[in-house]
């Protein structure tokens, strides 16, 4: 699955997330995020867009069921 959004001051936030089957009983799943804007005021001095944000994010899981059924 994947999601994303752009706006004003060159907004962008994307989200993939997917599962894959490893076997019957075991699931890989991987997600990531990227956030992205420009700041909203441009600092002169420094030559830079102050208050923006830049964050990027990931994850992964393994998932086992049913490993012992009968206890």
């Amino acid at each position: 699955m994947a999601d994303g959004v752009s706006g004003n001051e060159d907004l962008a936030k994307y989200t993939v997330t997917g599962n894959v089957p490893v076997s019957d009983t075991v699931a890989l799943r991987a997600s990531a995020l990227v956030n992205k804007r420009d700041g909203t005021v441009y600092n002169t001095t420094l030559d830079r867009d102050e208050g923006g944000v830049d964050s990027r994010v990931g994850g992964q899981s393994l998932r086992a069921l049913n490993l012992m059924p009968h206890l």
